[in-house]
């Protein structure tokens, strides 16, 4: 219809035409937006840490110890909590139990060869973590705990972590 046509010449479509058109626009609409649930995504949320399992306790250190030094050297707190965080995550993720005790104790073996100064900004990153992700935090918390006092020299750490945290 254009502009110059008179509005009362208009033909009503038909009642029956209009309810299957709205019927077929309806089923394109739910074909567009998919009518089941989208699937869980199941990739590993880090991919690094998700390719160690198996792994050598050395080569476990030695991957702890990179990714410690790589967070450390990021200039920005929130920055470094943004890249420790999926690496936690990912670690609580993992079903096997003995497989992510062997992870946290290798990661928090190589924490401790770690200088002091990487040590201390690990620390306080990880402690700003617990606002971004508590759940994920806590789950690994129960973790290191656990795993204190069958790693020499970890008690010093767990001391100083709790009194930085005062």
């Amino acid at each position: 219809m254009t502009y110059g046509e008179n509005p009362s010449l208009r033909q009503p479509v038909d009642r029956e035409i209009g309810d299957q058109r709205d019927r077929e626009i309806e089923n394109e609409v739910k074909k567009a937006r998919g009518t089941t649930m989208a699937k869980k995504d199941e990739r590993p949320v880090d991919a690094g840490l998700a390719a160690l399992r198996g792994k050598s306790e050395q080569e476990l250190i030695d991957f702890w110890k990179q990714r410690f030094g790589l967070i450390a050297a990021i200039p920005v707190d929130t920055a470094r909590v943004g890249a420790l965080t999926p690496q936690l995550r990912e670690l609580v993720r993992i079903g096997d139990r003995e497989e992510r005790k062997r992870l946290t104790a290798a990661r928090m073996k190589a924490f401790l060869e770690l200088p002091g100064d990487q040590q201390e900004r690990i620390m306080r990153t990880r402690q700003a973590a617990y606002t971004v992700d508590r759940g994920v935090l806590e789950e690994d918390q129960k973790m290191v705990d656990e795993l204190i006092p069958t790693i020499p020299g970890a008690q010093a750490y767990q001391d100083r972590q709790s009194t930085a945290a005062r």
